[in-house]
């Protein structure tokens, strides 16, 4: 029997736990590796090559700013969910999305796990007027922020959310922002567990991951559906 095992960003931990019914060992990777996808990059080739006595890893994450490029097994095979990154993974697809982002392009997304995290730009006006003044904290955050008109707590019905959904409509007060609560969805993260693996990049033992052939996955994933 295969034997597989996984490494998820921190962010989703809850999410991934609720549906582990495998009892899948997984190691979680902590989500402020992401401001930095050079760093993550190596984070994550230590932890498959230190993630030993299996056949398959499964990576909790998607394309995450090209972080992933160039990874490879080895010795194991891996196996990639076709998304961006963890939103696509909430929302169930890299084609819901999509059709979120062009109905809603400016958005700003969060559930606990990036609550809780605390890398935001409001976190980052906190530590900026201790640093700075009030108003250039104001501004750079503002700054950063110019180009969104709503904040949006997924809910994937792990915990109650009421405190994080919360903290999103705070976040969406202090930037002027709608603050909006939309359903999730664990689809996808189940479909990783239970290795129906029909939404995911299989890389075989040696083989690199690309952009070129994580694009084409997808591409031809979304074409299924349009003809479906």
């Amino acid at each position: 029997m295969a034997i597989i095992k996984a490494i998820v960003c921190e962010v989703m931990r809850d999410e991934w736990l609720k549906v582990n019914d495998k009892g899948i060992e997984t190691v979680f990777l902590e989500q402020g590796l992401h401001s930095h996808p050079e760093v993550l990059h190596q984070k994550l080739q230590e932890a498959i090559d230190l993630t030993n006595d299996c056949d398959t890893i499964i990576l909790g994450y998607g394309l995450c700013s090209n972080a992933l490029i160039g990874l490879q097994g080895k010795s194991k095979n891996l196996v990639i969910p076709l998304v961006e990154d963890c939103i696509g993974l909430f929302l169930w697809s890299s084609a819901a999305h999509a059709a979120e982002h062009e109905n809603e392009p400016g958005t700003y997304y969060f559930t606990k796990g990036w609550v809780v995290a605390q890398k935001d730009p409001y976190q980052d006006y906190l530590v900026y007027r201790e640093k700075w003044d009030e108003e250039d904290a104001w501004w750079a955050t503002h700054e950063m922020m110019k180009h969104y008109k709503r904040a949006v707590y997924i809910d994937t019905n792990c915990y109650d959310a009421s405190e994080y959904f919360a903290y999103t409509r705070e976040f969406a007060e202090f930037f002027k922002l709608r603050a909006e609560k939309i359903i999730g969805s664990l689809d996808l993260i189940r479909e990783l567990i239970s290795a129906d693996w029909h939404h995911c990049l299989i890389l075989a033992p040696g083989e690199q991951f690309s952009e070129v052939g994580f694009r084409e996955a997808i591409n031809q994933q979304n074409s299924m559906h349009t003809r479906s």
